[in-house]
């Protein structure tokens, strides 16, 4: 069966849609797959920056047959790619992904200054140094659609279909941009919605408009 292979952040994975669940069935991967007749293959990663989708993409098995799409996640956040092993390319991850504090949003007490367990936490000292002495706006945005870009480049001729989505900042470009997004703005989308379980991500009435509204787009580029 063909596939809709999905990636992105924790908004494509649907975390929190439902409690002890860590790839929901109610996440819009799924109910656009369900739309459009496809086999749904979620690659969503909580905490995934910019980066990382990237990366997840450049070692992933693709099909020919393949219809990808790509909710890029907010251009801040960063990772840091390590691993000395590179028999196998897809042995070696991201040490982590960080992220500016949002928000709203509060790490566990037992993660904020843990920086021996990096993983459990985008928000630690290391982070904190990474934003404070090497962090910047302009820079970020650049390498930010220099990922974006390449996947782009890179997946169409591997698959039948690309489409790419933006999770939020849709204001922000660059000159040398050649990829578009599909118009729907699921930063705004998701404010008329009750939220998931952890009262912050979206919910699952808003999994269920989201798709509907992807579908739509999606048709009319078919």
């Amino acid at each position: 069966m063909k596939r809709l292979v999905a990636f992105g952040c924790s908004l494509t994975q649907g975390q929190d849609l439902e409690k002890g669940v860590e790839y929901s069935r109610l996440a819009w991967p799924y109910v656009l797959g369900q739309k459009l007749n496809l086999a749904v293959t979620n690659n969503g990663k909580n905490g995934s920056s910019i980066k990382r989708i990237w990366w997840d993409i450049m070692n992933f098995d693709f099909h020919s047959s393949d219809t990808v799409i790509i909710l890029w996640t907010h251009i801040d956040r960063w990772c840091i790619i390590k691993n000395d092993d590179r028999a196998d390319r897809r042995s070696y991850l991201p040490e982590q992904d960080w992220d500016i504090p949002r928000e709203g949003f509060k790490p566990h007490p037992s993660e904020k200054d843990d920086v021996d367990n990096i993983h459990h936490s985008m928000m630690n000292k290391r982070s904190e140094m990474w934003y404070k002495y090497f962090h910047d706006e302009h820079d970020i945005i650049q390498q930010g659609f220099l990922h974006i870009n390449h996947a782009d480049m890179y997946l169409k001729d591997k698959v039948k279909h690309v489409f790419h989505l933006r999770a939020s900042e849709k204001e922000l470009t660059t000159s040398f941009n050649q990829v578009k997004f599909l118009e729907t703005d699921i930063d705004k989308l998701r404010e008329h919605y009750p939220k998931a379980t952890d009262n912050h991500h979206p919910g699952i009435e808003f999994q269920e408009e989201y798709a509907s509204r992807l579908k739509k787009e999606i048709e009319k580029q078919l």
